[in-house]
């Protein structure tokens, strides 16, 4: 298994997002954090900046919102997010199937 790193949420997202969402959210200091990460997918060896635990649609909708708010952030969260191998596989298929950038939001690709 491999291990991989999130970006950490800006204070600013963290509170938009606690101000939304009445389910769990879970940081990786907090003690249940190995756990947590594991439902999250248990076939890899993954270390989410966030794990949340929706309680209700309206928790899914505020959790999907908080994503598509962090995919602004710039090329700089898309390369911690990826991983620079990983990015540059990514931009290599952008080339050849969306050299136009058509498909251009959340965490951009430039091709």
């Amino acid at each position: 298994m491999t291990a991989s790193h999130s970006v950490a949420p800006t204070r600013a997202h963290l509170d938009e997002l606690r101000r939304s969402f009445a389910g769990d959210i879970v940081r990786p200091q907090a003690s249940d954090y190995d756990d947590a990460r594991r439902v999250w997918n248990a076939m890899f060896d993954r270390q989410p900046a966030l794990v949340v635990r929706p309680s209700n649609v309206d928790d899914v909708i505020a959790a999907v919102r908080y994503i598509n708010e962090l995919s602004e952030a710039g090329p700089e969260v898309t390369r911690a997010s990826y991983g620079d191998a990983k990015l540059e596989r990514l931009r290599s298929l952008k080339r050849a199937w969306d050299p136009s950038n058509v498909f251009h939001l959340n965490h951009n690709i430039a091709p």
